[in-house]
């Protein structure tokens, strides 16, 4: 995915009310892209997969959060976190949903 598409994808984000949180990018593709912009995060270089962190508030008064994989083959996973989630539990479950993409992407390649 080269840059275009990843700025493409990230207005389409926006425009639905997303935030871009976080980047989860491998050491090898830390070195294709040149920067994202309007980000101005941390970006994670030694992640073991290719992913942006979004979140946006919903209606209900919880906060989604969706990890979308970096390919050109749409793939993403949501998070729903209580307002009031520590810094502990939005880690834990941030953490185990990279996990699942992990697996689920592994198992895609088999």
């Amino acid at each position: 995915m080269d840059n275009t598409a990843v700025e493409q994808m990230l207005g389409q984000y926006e425009r639905n009310g997303w935030e871009l949180r976080r980047v989860l990018l491998t050491s090898e593709s830390a070195r294709e892209f040149d920067a994202l912009p309007g980000f101005a995060g941390p970006i994670q270089t030694s992640a073991e997969i290719d992913a942006l962190w979004f979140s946006r508030a919903r209606a209900d008064g919880r906060v989604a959060w969706e990890i979308r994989h970096l390919s050109d083959v749409p793939y993403a996973l949501v998070e729903v976190l209580e307002p009031m989630a520590g810094d502990d539990e939005l880690e834990r479950s941030l953490s185990a949903a990279e996990v699942r993409m992990k697996q689920a992407l592994q198992r895609r390649d088999v």
